[in-house]
């Protein structure tokens, strides 16, 4: 799902870090942690491409916490 701007960042020259439940799935390009806090660590732009509301709340505290 977040593939199709993801990919705009990496050809612009942009490290992408990423947290996903399909990380086989993504860019071999791409550097997969193991969750939200990790993909924000030092990041100067966090970007999210989740389902629903409930999602939202889990990965932006998640983020919140660890900053």
């Amino acid at each position: 799902m977040g593939a199709p701007p993801g990919g705009a960042s990496d050809r612009g020259g942009h490290d992408v870090v990423v947290s996903s439940r399909a990380p086989a799935a993504l860019p071999a390009e791409w550097h997969t942690v193991s969750g939200p806090a990790a993909a924000a660590d030092g990041a100067d732009v966090i970007c999210t491409v989740l389902p629903d509301s409930e999602e939202v709340r889990t990965v932006v505290g998640e983020v919140l916490t660890a900053a």
